[in-house]
């Protein structure tokens, strides 16, 4: 039972990075936003900081429309270690 409920967790992550990065290529801000917690914090490679899925959103609208403007990635899951049943450490290639 425990490996089939780890089945359906590791598929669900996989469809999660599938959906961010077919949202990423598409420059929708608004689905990659989505794809973070509603509460969560992020720090952008240029170290700006953004809180919460509207800052999230607006800083991807400002990178989507300038340098990122022609930005295409591919994410490929390498592994998922369940830390907890409701905490996985995902490792993520991305290109």
């Amino acid at each position: 039972m425990q490996s089939h409920m780890a089945d359906a967790d590791s598929a669900a992550i996989k469809q999660s990075v599938a959906a961010f990065s077919d949202a990423w290529n598409r420059h929708d801000s608004h689905a990659v936003a989505m794809r973070y917690v509603e509460d969560g914090d992020f720090s952008s490679t240029q170290g700006i900081p953004s809180h919460g899925a509207k800052e999230l959103e607006e800083h991807y609208v400002s990178i989507f429309g300038t340098f990122l403007k022609n930005a295409h990635r591919t994410d490929t899951v390498r592994s998922i270690r369940f830390m907890t049943p409701s905490i996985a450490q995902v490792d993520i290639d991305c290109k």
